[in-house]
């Protein structure tokens, strides 16, 4: 292997070539850092913007929860009284079938 001097009169390049490559590729990576970051900030407050108009529109673990369980005492309420209703209704038709069936077999000259 040669020795770096040999290596570095052969290529031709000044240390003021390489301090000016060296400074503009820091300027460059200075530049994108700083467009990264602003990228980043940007996303940054759209998801904080986000999160709070979801913390403002939609419903809460608790609410939702609340609200089933309401639902699910209204669906139970609702089947008791369709129960009771139908029950209701089985025993008018009952007494009607009953009274139909009496008048039929009494006949009509017996009455």
């Amino acid at each position: 292997m040669p020795p770096v001097d040999a290596v570095a009169a052969a290529s031709n390049v000044t240390w003021s070539e390489i301090g000016i490559v060296l400074g503009a590729g820091g300027v460059i990576m200075v530049a994108v850092i700083g467009w990264v970051w602003t990228a980043l900030d940007s996303i940054r407050k759209s998801v904080n913007g986000y999160r709070l108009e979801v913390a403002q529109t939609y419903a809460t673990v608790d609410a939702l929860v609340q609200v089933e369980s309401r639902l699910s005492q209204s669906i139970d309420k609702m089947a008791v009284q369709m129960q009771q209703s139908l029950l209701q209704m089985t025993t008018r038709f009952e007494a009607l079938f009953t009274a139909i069936t009496t008048t039929r077999a009494i006949g009509p000259s017996e009455k």
